[in-house]
């Protein structure tokens, strides 16, 4: 008798198109998760009539040992939403302007897990949030700084989540340098397209090749988001 586990593998979508997104005909993707990206676009962009998104790689260093019972990505996601929300107070503090502070400074985000030849796993991730409070990732640079950009508190985070240190993090986070940064903005001629660019670009966390399941890891996930 074979009592090998079946691995559950997500419904594969038919068509080349998911609304009015042209996919890559190269390309097999999993309907859950771009019908979970659509879901949370959408969701944001009502939420705020201006919104920032940005794509980042999040890696493990080289020869770092994974414990597979400990949700790394969960540990980022939580971490950053802190320190969003210290930063956010502490501008509050210096009467700087902070926007709804108890509804703009959610962090959204949606990512999957890959591997390719490695041994470890890297994560894809798409980054969405008011872009009253953020208007771009800031300076990349890992030396300490008194006013801490977005792009900072982003390599912090998987810092605390790794448990390194900070100094060790060159390379660690990623920023795509192309097709990186979207502001979708309500009620603006370039409104659709803007949309329509960073949907696809989400699109490609739904990707079929890359991914790894049966191994009691998530491969894929996004924030909740209230129904109704």
């Amino acid at each position: 008798m074979n009592t090998k586990k079946r691995i559950r593998e997500p419904k594969v979508y038919q068509g080349r198109y998911f609304h009015d997104i042209k996919l890559n005909k190269k390309r097999e993707y999993y309907e859950p998760y771009l019908i979970k990206s659509k879901e949370l676009l959408d969701y944001v962009t009502s939420e705020h009539n201006r919104v920032l998104s940005f794509s980042l790689i999040l890696r493990f260093p080289e020869g770092f040992k994974q414990d597979r019972d400990v949700s790394y990505i969960s540990r980022f996601i939580k971490i950053l939403q802190r320190k969003v929300d210290v930063t956010l107070e502490e501008r509050r503090k210096r009467k700087a302007r902070v926007y709804h502070i108890k509804k703009g400074n959610k962090v959204f985000n949606i990512w999957c897990r890959e591997r390719d030849s490695s041994n470890n796993d890297h994560y894809h991730m798409f980054i969405l949030l008011s872009y009253e409070n953020f208007r771009s990732l800031g300076h990349y640079s890992t030396s300490p700084e008194p006013k801490k950009s977005l792009a900072i508190l982003l390599q912090e985070a998987w810092s605390d989540a790794l448990g390194i240190s900070y100094c060790d993090m060159k390379g660690l986070v990623q920023f795509p340098p192309k097709n990186n940064h979207f502001r979708v903005v309500q009620n603006r001629p370039d409104t659709k397209s803007n949309y329509d660019d960073l949907l696809f670009r989400m699109c490609y966390l739904a990707k079929r090749e890359t991914k790894n399941f049966g191994e009691g890891i998530r491969s894929f996930g996004c924030s909740r988001i209230r129904r109704g």
